[in-house]
């Protein structure tokens, strides 16, 4: 007795793309979370006298030109991130993202240090957790959510 057996196999393509769509999105809750962050850290600093503080450009350090920048940065950062995800594998950009966007804060650890006239200790430290603040929510929400 003889048995025949017919298996089809249909090939699977991984679309390792993110969608343009959830890419937004997880930029979008990033840069919410980044903003709302530096907000409570930005009242954390006014209610115990660290800010505002004078810019070495001679402007005050007050919330807007916190949100601004926060915000600027997020949506420069989600740009950034779904040009990799063009042109790499999803994988790879999310390393190519990572490492990024660490030395871009690794970078910016200075200047709370020389852009701020007759900078306190505690200045410096809450403007360095702004600016922890300002980026991991990014690297988070676009790496994890896409």
């Amino acid at each position: 007795m003889t048995t025949t057996t017919n298996t089809t196999t249909t090939a699977t393509t991984l679309d390792t793309k993110p969608a343009v769509g959830s890419i937004v999105r997880a930029g979008a809750i990033g840069i919410v979370i980044a903003a709302v962050l530096n907000m409570i850290l930005y009242f954390i600093s006014t209610a115990i006298g660290a800010l505002p503080i004078m810019s070495s450009m001679g402007q005050l350090i007050t919330l807007m030109p916190v949100l601004t920048f926060t915000i600027g940065a997020g949506i420069g950062a989600t740009i950034l991130y779904l040009i990799l995800t063009r042109f790499l594998d999803h994988g790879r950009a999310n390393t190519v993202f990572v490492v990024i966007a660490s030395l871009v804060l690794i970078g910016m650890a200075f200047g709370p240090i020389t852009s701020v006239v007759e900078p306190t200790v505690i200045a410096v430290l809450l403007l360095e957790i702004m600016h922890l603040a300002a980026g991991l929510p990014l690297m988070y929400t676009l790496t994890k959510m896409t």
